[in-house]
């Protein structure tokens, strides 16, 4: 697996790993997905950066933050956004 710091030296290369992982359940392309993809979206972002999965426990606690205005779809942006937030706390562990 790769160091999470080495991954944010490029972010636009994340941006695009979110992108492609957001782009296999947003089909009909209207920018949003139901929040219950967020496992799968994780999974598939875990699996292109090549860095480990999050566990049900973590899981769940971003189902909690990710939805701020509460109606059960997920963005692009908050999905990029909670990506960044969580490779930046794995990184920070990383040192």
């Amino acid at each position: 697996m790769c160091r999470i710091t080495d991954l944010l030296k490029n972010p636009d290369h994340v941006k695009e790993i979110c992108k492609a992982a957001f782009d296999e359940i947003d089909t009909d392309k209207l920018g949003r997905a139901e929040q219950s993809y967020l496992p799968r979206l994780l999974m598939n972002v875990s699996t292109q950066a090549q860095i480990d999965p999050p566990t049900e426990t973590e899981v769940l606690m971003m189902m909690e933050k990710i939805d701020p205005n509460m109606d059960g779809q997920i963005t692009f942006d908050t999905f990029s956004g909670l990506i960044f937030e969580i490779l930046n706390s794995i990184a920070s562990k990383e040192l």
